[in-house]
């Protein structure tokens, strides 16, 4: 018969395993979230590609996605910049939750305008075809299902 410290031991490291699975689980779910935004409406708008340029993903220990983002235009330079402070800053944000034991991931948009163009009632006239408001929200939400199993499958993979 284990002891239950061997209980305790063995339970501990099959949570610290399903938390280690579940962000592999939480990065594939933002590859999806990236392809849905690029490939199916409504699009990220596009006008010279910096906002499309300024996704990233982060984890406490490290960045899927961003690490190569290529500004174009008179503020490129600013772009870039504000892209890897965001980086670093929301990288932080993510060290500092996950010091409690969670896994924490965060995806986004570093342009600074992001939001409000996302938000805009008022931005009806998008020049890329496809793209329209809400394009980051309506992905979640139309993908509620495929992110859950995404997290679960990786998960399940890591037994």
């Amino acid at each position: 018969m284990k002891s239950v410290q061997e209980m305790i031991a063995n339970t501990n490291a099959e949570i610290s395993r399903m938390r280690h699975a579940s962000l592999g689980g939480m990065i594939k779910a933002a590859a999806l979230i990236r392809y849905q935004t690029e490939h199916v409406p409504p699009k990220t708008p596009k006008q010279y590609g910096n906002l499309i340029s300024s996704w990233f993903v982060v984890t406490a220990n490290s960045v899927p996605s961003g690490m190569s983002a290529k500004f174009t235009g008179a503020k490129a330079g600013k772009f870039a910049g504000e892209h890897s402070h965001a980086i670093a800053e929301k990288q932080a944000v993510a060290k500092n939750i996950s010091y409690s034991g969670k896994q924490v991931l965060i995806m986004g948009y570093s342009a600074n305008y992001a939001g409000f163009l996302h938000e805009s009632l008022i931005a009806k006239n998008f020049t890329r075809k496809g793209s329209g408001i809400k394009w980051f929200e309506t992905h979640f939400k139309n993908n509620r299902d495929r992110i859950f199993a995404l997290i679960a499958g990786e998960i399940k993979k890591g037994k």
